[in-house]
């Protein structure tokens, strides 16, 4: 699988580019949402699904992104029809046409453009762009055994050097009850809304090739039974930006499950594997490079905290390094307290290490989410803790492994936050209707383990027309100025998003 990246990386972009270009040649035009999982873009949708989550229609674990349509309109079309779910059917109707529309065996073809007055630096679940300025060109679809998505967009950054981007493509393959897939496919592990301290959306997906569950039904074994539904992720990707480490592998495994009906429970680990150091330069000035440990067997050493140095770091090997890799690891939970307004308290739990099973730099992230009906429409809400440091010696992200951290192209692949902070959060979104939806969040952070405080506000309000497609507005404002990546960034700041469907 790390051979294939390796060596292949090239060629996998241009053969999924082909392939999916020639097979979507083949199929018949109409304006549907062509994608057979939801991906992190849609703040609003996942709102709709936790609220049916909450009240026990959708049965299947919701934590980890990117999540397979087949679960949600599997449940929704179980309840749909019972005098007991009559009261959140409009929900049912709005999630379940979305979803119908997605695996409908057609294919979609859209354009976008993105303005931004400044990049966005803080990115949280549901946005969509990252520069100044984009345009993407869409096209995707949906047979009875493969999917595929090719997504090429042109921006103006001033933090990315590359004025194309494949984000978002993929092609994959349903197997069975199982899912494979190879492309640029955007994560998110975990129940946080405001930031995901493991696997999240900040960074840029890297290529990569991926397996997942499908249908997440509980084990016909009766000793496993109690575990309920369940899911596996599993992916290995390469990380392109060769600084300290060329072509660093990126891997993760989660495995989620459901025994009751208002637990769900996560056990994940990522990992930055691999790779080769420089070690020299040659009398034509080019790098000498030493390949890592890159086997099967390296990898489970990793995973389990067993320590290899190697052989050229002149007996300098200390208890925090290891060649295996760099591995954050840990669990969270969602759980529906037993009240008659469903009120959830969700938890996440990882830690950072290179030589220990259990890792010893343990951080954590705490919230509460819950819902109401005012004015004829669902309000989802959620109040959230995040922290990536509690002391000055427990600290994620750093590395002696991976010079870099647990970063890709200068932004955190876990927390968008980055290192040594502190965040609260509240936030809250409705779909007041179908053409309009609205939310809003408070956002106050602590940097560096100091009284240093940053405010921000964030209004959001997407509408969508029948005739001129889909409008995101997003309005910004900090209690102060921004300085990251070495630049200054206003406290103000407008993000507009515009879909128009072609077919």
């Amino acid at each position: 699988m790390a051979a294939f990246i390796i060596k292949g990386n090239l060629k996998a972009v241009r053969l999924f580019i082909f392939i999916g270009g020639l097979l979507t040649t083949l199929v018949i035009n109409i304006k549907l949402q062509a994608e057979p999982w939801i991906n992190t873009q849609d703040s609003w949708l996942r709102a709709e699904i936790e609220i049916l989550a909450d009240y026990g229609i959708i049965r299947s674990p919701i934590s980890t992104y990117p999540l397979p349509w087949s679960n949600i309109i599997r449940d929704i079309e179980r309840e749909i029809d019972k005098p007991t779910s009559q009261p959140y059917l409009e929900t049912m109707q709005s999630v379940l046409q979305i979803g119908k529309q997605a695996t409908t065996l057609r294919s979609h073809k859209s354009i976008r453009l993105g303005v931004s007055q400044d990049e966005s630096v803080f990115r949280s679940f549901g946005d969509i762009t990252r520069a100044k300025t984009e345009f993407a060109i869409k096209r995707s679809s949906v047979t009875k055994h493969f999917a595929w998505n090719i997504e090429v967009t042109r921006q103006r950054s001033d933090f990315d050097n590359k004025d194309t981007r494949l984000d978002g493509s993929y092609i994959a393959g349903i197997y069975g009850n199982w899912i494979t897939s190879i492309g640029k496919i955007e994560r998110w592990w975990g129940p946080g809304w405001e930031s995901s301290n493991i696997l999240s959306n900040n960074a840029k997906a890297p290529l990569g090739i991926a397996i997942q569950r499908n249908y997440t039904e509980s084990f016909d074994n009766r000793a496993l039974r109690w575990l309920g539904p369940w899911n596996l992720n599993a992916f290995v990707a390469e990380l392109d930006d060769n600084f300290h480490i060329k072509n660093a592998k990126l891997t993760g495994f989660s495995l989620t499950i459901k025994p009751l009906d208002s637990l769900e429970v996560a056990l994940r680990t990522s990992a930055l594997w691999g790779g080769k150091d420089i070690v020299g330069v040659d009398n034509n000035g080019k790098n000498i490079y030493q390949q890592r440990p890159e086997s099967f067997d390296s990898l489970i050493d990793l995973f389990i905290g067993n320590q290899f140095c190697g052989e050229f770091v002149d007996n300098q090997c200390d208890d925090e390094y290891s060649l295996n890799g760099d591995r954050i690891a840990g669990f969270d939970l969602r759980w529906r307290l037993p009240l008659d307004n469903p009120l959830n308290v969700y938890y996440a739990q990882y830690g950072e290490s290179e030589t220990q099973l259990i890792p010893a730099k343990q951080v954590t992230q705490l919230g509460l989410s819950s819902s109401f009906k005012f004015l004829g429409s669902y309000w989802k809400w959620y109040l959230e803790n995040s922290q990536t440091s509690n002391s000055q010696h427990n600290e994620l992200y750093f590395s002696q492994t991976y010079p870099e951290g647990y970063e890709y192209h200068q932004r955190m692949i876990g927390s968008t936050f980055g290192k040594r902070f502190k965040v609260n959060s509240f936030g809250i979104y409705s779909k007041i209707n179908w053409h309009n939806s609205v939310g809003l969040k408070l956002i106050e952070m602590q940097f560096n383990q100091n009284d240093d405080r940053f405010k921000k506000v964030q209004l959001q309000w997407k509408y969508l027309s029948q005739s001129y497609g889909e409008f995101n507005f997003k309005l910004e404002r900090s209690s102060a100025d921004i300085v990251t990546l070495g630049r200054e960034l206003p406290n103000k700041n407008i993000v507009v998003d515009w879909v128009y469907y072609l077919n």
